[in-house]
C-alpha cells in the first residue's frame, strides 16, 4: 500500500484528465423509440421515428467550421440493407428535401421490398430531408457490396442542418 500522499500525487494527474459528458436521451433509448410519422412515396412508404418527450435543440449555435468530411466507415457483415432500396430512400429525400422532420426524430426508413434507413447520433433542431441526402450518397456509394448488392455504412464529421454528427446507412432504425 502506498503512502496517502504519495498516492494523491499519482492519482493527480488523471483526475484532470477524467471527462464527464451527459446524453439528452435515457440510457436504454430502445425504449423510447416511437414512430412519429409515415409518408406513401413511389414504390413504398417512408417512416420517420423518434423518442418521445425530448426536444431538439435550437439550430445556429453548434455549428462547427471543420465538420462535413462525411468520413466514411463501411461494415460488409451487419446490417446490410439492399442497395436498390437505399437508392429508393434517397430519391425519396431528394424528391421532397424541403420535407421538415418533427419533433426530435433519430432516422428515416424506406419500406418497400426490403428496408433502408438513414440514422443519425445527435439530436438534430430544424432537420429537413435533403440534410440526410449528401452523407447517404456518400456512404451508398463508398460501402456499396456488389458481391450481394447490400449496403451498410457510417459516415463521420457529417454536418446535419447546423450540427455536426454521425449518420448511419443500414437496414435498421437505430444505427448502423
Amino acid at each position: 500500500m502506498l503512502p496517502p500522499n504519495l498516492a494523491a500525487i499519482l492519482i493527480a494527474p488523471l483526475v484532470g484528465s477524467l471527462r464527464v459528458s451527459a446524453s439528452p436521451f435515457p440510457a436504454n433509448e430502445v425504449d423510447y423509440h416511437k414512430l412519429l410519422e409515415t409518408i406513401p412515396v413511389e414504390g413504398g412508404t417512408v417512416t420517420v421515428y423518434g423518442y418521445s418527450g425530448i426536444d431538439p435543440p435550437q439550430t445556429g449555435g453548434d455549428l462547427v467550421p471543420a465538420c462535413g468530411s462525411n468520413a466514411v466507415t463501411c461494415d460488409y457483415n451487419n446490417h446490410l440493407a439492399a442497395i436498390s432500396t437505399c437508392n429508393a430512400l434517397i430519391t425519396a429525400l431528394r424528391s421532397d428535401p424541403g420535407h421538415d422532420l418533427p419533433e426530435s426524430p433519430r432516422d428515416v426508413c424506406f419500406n418497400g421490398d426490403g428496408r433502408c434507413c438513414v440514422s443519425w447520433h445527435n439530436p438534430v433542431g430544424g432537420l429537413k430531408w435533403g440534410h440526410l441526402v449528401d452523407a447517404a450518397q456518400v456512404a451508398l456509394n463508398t460501402c456499396r457490396n456488389a458481391n450481394n448488392n447490400r449496403v451498410s455504412g457510417k459516415t463521420s464529421d457529417t454536418l446535419l442542418a447546423s450540427t455536426c454528427t454521425s449518420q448511419c446507412l443500414s437496414d435498421r432504425p437505430n444505427g448502423c
